[in-house]
C-alpha cells in the first residue's frame, strides 16, 4: 500500500483562515436577515451567537465526516480528513474531532504540537485517530495554482473581513446594544418610580410621602414639625390625562404648550428621546399636525433624530402620515436604514 503525503502545516493554516472567512460571511448573514426584517433587539444577540456556535460546530463536523472528507477550505488547496483505516470519520469522532480542537484554542500552546508530529497532526487529529492527506500528490498539477495563490488567499481572508466584514457586523452589533438600552430606558421612563425618583418597591400611586430636609417646598404642601409633606400622583395618572396637574414648577408647560415645544424640538438639532418622553407626559400631542399638515414625527425623520424618532414611535405616533405636499414619512426615510428600523421601534412592545 502506498504510503499517503501527508498536509503540510502551511496549507492546514491557509485552509483554517479560508474557513474562518466562510464562516465570518455565515455571522454577516445571521445578523443582518433578522436586522432586515426589523426583529425587536431584546435577547437577539443571545440568539445570533447561539446560532452562529451552531452553525461552526455543523459545519466542521459534517463537513469533515461527508464524502468530502474537507471543509471549504480544505478543498480549495486539495487536502482530506481520513481515520485510523483510511475512510471517512463518522460524525460522531468528527464532532469530537472538533470539541477537542476548541480546548487546543483555549490554552493556545497544544497548537503547537503539529511541529512535533512526523505526520503533521494536531491534538485533535490525535484524539481521534484521523490524518490530513495531500492531495495534489494523488492528482498532480490539479491544485498548483491554489497553492501559489495561497499567500493572496491569507490576505483576502484576513483583510476583508477585518477592513469590510466585521466593520459592518460590528456597526450592527452597536446598532443592537442601542436599541436594547434605549428599550431599558423607555421602560424606566414608563415606571413611576423611575419618573419621581422613588423606589419602586411598595410605592403606591396615590398617597403621603414625607421629606425630611429644608429644600424647595412643591406646591400643594404643607409642612408639619419641620417635616414636609406633599401629595403624591403618579406618571401613569398624568399621562393618561391631559388635564391632570402634575406637582411641577409652575414654568413647566402643559397641553397645547407642550406640544408647541414638541414641535420646536423636533425641528431642532437636539436629538434627545428623554425630552419627548418628559413632554408627552406634559401633554403633548405627538400626532399633532401644524400648518403644513405634518406631525412632530415628521420633522424628526426629517433631522435624522433617530433616538427622538423610537420615542416618538413608543408612544404611538402615526408612521404613515403625509403632509399637505403628498410626502410621507416613509418616504423621508426610505434611504436611510437607522430611521427605517426607529419607525418599526415598538412593534415587539
Amino acid at each position: 500500500m502506498e504510503q499517503p503525503v501527508y498536509a503540510s502545516v502551511w496549507n492546514r493554516f491557509i485552509a483554517f483562515m479560508i474557513d474562518g472567512f466562510v464562516l465570518n460571511i455565515v455571522f454577516a448573514l445571521i445578523i443582518i436577515v433578522p436586522t432586515q426584517l426589523g426583529m425587536a433587539p431584546e435577547g437577539l444577540m443571545a440568539a445570533v451567537m447561539g446560532m452562529y456556535w451552531i452553525a461552526v460546530v455543523l459545519y466542521y463536523t459534517l463537513m469533515h465526516a461527508s464524502p468530502y472528507q474537507a471543509t471549504i477550505g480544505k478543498m480549495v488547496l486539495g487536502m482530506k480528513v481520513v481515520g485510523a483505516d483510511g475512510g471517512r470519520l463518522s460524525y460522531l469522532r468528527s464532532l469530537a474531532r472538533y470539541l477537542v480542537m476548541i480546548i487546543e484554542f483555549m490554552f493556545f500552546l497544544p497548537l503547537f504540537v503539529i511541529f512535533f508530529s512526523s505526520k503533521n497532526r494536531m491534538l485533535h487529529d490525535m484524539a481521534v485517530g484521523s490524518t490530513v492527506t495531500d492531495l495534489e500528490a494523488e492528482r498532480p498539477g490539479k491544485y498548483r495554482t491554489a497553492r501559489k495563490l495561497a499567500p493572496l488567499l491569507l490576505l483576502i481572508t484576513i483583510l476583508f473581513p477585518g477592513l469590510v466584514g466585521t466593520y459592518y457586523v460590528n456597526n450592527i452589533i452597536d446598532e443592537f446594544m442601542q436599541s436594547a438600552q434605549a428599550d431599558m430606558e423607555m421602560i424606566q421612563m414608563e415606571s413611576p418610580s423611575a419618573a419621581f425618583g422613588m423606589p419602586p418597591s411598595g410605592m403606591p400611586s396615590q398617597g403621603a410621602v414625607t421629606v425630611e430636609g429644608n429644600g424647595v417646598m412643591p406646591s400643594g404642601t404643607k409642612e408639619e414639625n419641620g417635616v414636609q409633606h406633599f401629595s403624591f400622583q403618579s406618571h401613569w395618572e398624568i399621562s393618561t390625562s391631559q388635564s391632570a396637574k402634575a406637582h411641577e414648577a409652575p414654568s413647566v408647560a402643559e397641553g397645547p404648550d407642550a406640544t408647541e415645544q414638541l414641535f420646536e424640538l423636533a425641528k431642532g438639532s437636539k436629538d434627545d428621546d428623554y425630552a419627548v418622553m418628559r413632554l408627552v407626559v406634559r401633554g403633548a400631542d405627538v400626532n399633532a399636525r401644524d400648518d403644513k399638515g405634518r406631525t412632530p414625527l415628521f420633522y424628526a425623520v426629517k433631522q435624522h433624530h433617530v433616538d427622538m424618532v423610537k420615542a416618538l414611535v413608543f408612544k404611538g405616533s402615526n408612521t404613515s402620515v403625509k403632509d399637505r405636499e403628498g410626502t410621507s414619512i416613509q418616504m423621508l426615510a426610505r434611504h436611510d436604514r437607522a430611521l427605517r428600523r426607529a419607525l418599526r421601534y415598538g412593534d415587539g412592545h
